[in-house]
């Protein structure tokens, strides 16, 4: 496999985010959609409903000021009421709106929760992958996921046009894996999908298995993504969601799509909290 490090050695393509502005989106989706659960957070960024009342998205998208409010469903507007940030997605713990710290943002960390002033209605959350700590990188080698995004053509500013479609693992390592078009001229990450979800099909359903970063530079069709299942991730969400926000979540494993293994089950403490799991 490719090196991510080689990967990363590129400029990525990575927008901030920025209050919605505006009245309605197009395209509204049915609750049973997976679609629907992902979010348009603002014209530069998207992110993945994973409980009623809770966003996932990336850091760099809340890093110059939190957002006001979300689209769910392409139909429901819903404030935002709070903010958490991973503390590795900077050099020091950085919160919501307080600007990129240091050298800027790690992407193997660039992860943020939105809290919603509300349970939502227009779209069903989405579980998001903890793998069993067995799994090696070689087992996410050419995986199919699926990229899904909010994002704006160059050519027609502020007109919002979906991304949707199958995208292969090229390189996994650690908490950060690179996705490339499944076949040529396929969909890629633009601007407007930082934040957005890679959805992996297993035992049925969809679960998120990873937070958009940006694209590569140069050409090329790659985008980087954090991944959900590495240790300081996973257990980050699960503290974060389960401490502060608690209810209606959807945690998958590999062998458990819609709920916690008994093996995932034992690596999470009453509050919530992951013990640090093996390394992989």
């Amino acid at each position: 496999m490719r090196s991510i490090a080689a990967a990363l050695a590129a400029t990525l393509l990575s927008a901030c985010g920025h209050p919605l502005a505006g009245s309605g989106l197009a395209h509204p989706l049915g609750e049973a959609s997976s679609d629907a659960a992902v979010v348009f957070v603002s014209s530069e960024c998207t992110g993945t409903l994973i409980a009623r009342d809770a966003v996932l998205t990336a850091a760099h998208c809340v890093e110059e000021r939190r957002p006001w409010s979300v689209w769910v469903g392409g139909r429901e507007r819903v404030a935002v009421t709070r903010c958490a940030v991973h503390p590795l997605a900077y050099d020091r713990p950085t919160p919501c709106g307080a600007g990129p710290a240091g050298s800027g943002t790690r992407p193997a960390h660039d992860l943020a929760v939105l809290r919603l002033e509300r349970p939502v209605t227009a779209a069903r959350p989405l579980p998001v992958l903890l793998a069993p700590p067995s799994l090696s990188p070689a087992w996410w080698h050419a995986r199919t996921v699926r990229l899904v995004g909010w994002h704006r053509r160059p050519a027609l500013v502020g007109a919002l046009e979906r991304l949707s479609g199958p995208n292969q693992i090229v390189a996994h390592e650690g908490a950060t894996f690179v996705t490339a078009p499944a076949s040529p001229g396929g969909p890629r990450t633009r601007i407007g999908d930082s934040g957005g979800p890679a959805l992996l099909q297993h035992g049925g359903a969809e679960a998120v298995v990873g937070v958009l970063f940006g694209g590569l530079s140069r050409g090329s069709p790659e985008s980087v993504y954090a991944a959900t299942d590495a240790p300081l991730n996973a257990s980050w969400l699960v503290r974060t969601l389960g401490g502060d926000f608690g209810r209606d979540l959807g945690f998958a494993s590999a062998d458990a799509p819609w709920g916690l293994s008994q093996r995932s089950r034992s690596r999470i403490g009453s509050n919530g909290v992951t013990a640090s799991p093996r390394s992989r």
